[in-house]
């Protein structure tokens, strides 16, 4: 028999360290993809029960979410980093998909970076992470409402630099389909958070102010019955007059509108209100204070029922907020239940 040819023994070699690299090539890269693909479905489901149980001031429940969105973002990071995917980039036409792989993977983590400072905010300001309390013994903390609004800039900051990296990615080329189901998801995600912390980044320098740092704030709180719709919300059926006075509440009037505040039921009261409501087209208005939030829009109804509550002799106040039972259920359930003199435990 005779023995191979030295350059038949040398094709056999190229072909196995060929078809090697091939296999080689081909499962680092299906893992990377696999990894980028589970990461990414968990990286969404993650965030989206974080933000949920967040708005719904579940803070244990967001804090187990988060730790999903963490791993994920932590998934997708590595699949970027196999040797595999680096050889793939080195390729001319490759580069770019790969490029944009890895800032995906670095929009995601910075994502997951501004979630979790979120997180830690809300979890300082309520004291369900350890820290003092913002609200505690009728009072605010006004001290510390006074250090948000630099941390929530800081957020802000973070999470508007993901967003915009995230639109820059090139979702061209190899990969269009795969990078932009990745984007696509991103974004959705993102989304929510960064409209959450814009507005935050609006409200938070005027916390303070509004609850009494400088002087003292009044405002009325009119609960809707949901009963007895109007065009912005229920009929004002119970009104409280909150005020702050650096932090402190205090609650100096409250009642049925009806027969407490307005006796001896639903009396007219005179006021002024703004030009423009087709609901009361003449000045001064005479009216019961029940019928003041007719005008589909707030800031008119608002002003209408500033007007009949000092037109009841009632004091000036600078703002108005109305409530029903929905809003005051999902207060209770952000802030844990309440004990009431009239019903026990709400």
């Amino acid at each position: 028999m005779s023995r191979p040819r030295p350059f038949v023994l040398l094709g056999l070699a190229f072909v196995v360290l060929a078809g090697g690299f091939v296999l080689w090539l081909q499962i680092g890269l299906m893992s990377s993809l696999v990894s980028v693909a589970l990461g990414a479905r968990n990286f969404q489901t993650g965030l989206t029960g974080a933000v949920d149980q967040l708005t719904a001031g579940d803070y244990e429940a967001a804090l187990a979410n988060f730790d999903e969105v963490q791993s994920a973002a932590d998934l997708v990071r590595a699949s970027t980093g196999g040797p595999q995917v680096q050889l793939v980039g080195s390729i001319p036409g490759f580069a770019t998909a790969v490029d944009n792989w890895r800032v995906l993977a670095v929009a995601a983590s910075d994502i997951t970076t501004s979630t979790g400072e979120l997180l830690s905010i809300f979890g300082d300001l309520s004291g369900k992470s350890g820290e003092v309390k913002i609200f505690s013994d009728g009072a605010i903390d006004i001290e510390l409402l006074k250090q948000l609004p630099p941390r929530v800039a800081a957020v802000n900051t973070s999470i508007n630099d993901s967003v915009a990296q995230l639109k820059l990615v090139n979702t061209s080329g190899p990969a269009a389909g795969f990078l932009a189901t990745v984007q696509a998801k991103a974004l959705k995600e993102a989304k929510p958070v960064q409209r959450a912390v814009s507005a935050l980044v609006d409200l938070a320098p005027l916390l303070p102010d509004a609850l009494g740092a400088n002087t003292p704030k009044r405002y009325l709180i009119a609960i809707g019955n949901q009963a007895e719709m109007r065009a912005s919300g229920g009929a004002p059926l119970t009104l409280v007059l909150v005020e702050f006075d650096d932090g402190r509440i205090s609650i100096p009037i409250k009642g049925q509108t009806s027969t407490q505040l307005y006796p001896p039921l639903n009396a007219p009261v005179q006021w002024w209100g703004p030009a423009g409501n087709p609901f009361f087209p003449t000045n001064p208005r005479n009216a019961p204070m029940v019928v003041a939030n007719t005008h589909p829009s707030l800031l008119y109804s608002a002003r209408e029922m500033s007007g009949a509550w000092i037109g009841g002799d009632y004091p000036e106040v600078d703002g108005v907020i109305t409530l029903d039972l929905s809003s005051i259920a999902a207060v209770l359930n952000a802030i844990g239940p309440i004990a009431s003199p009239t019903y026990g435990e709400v």
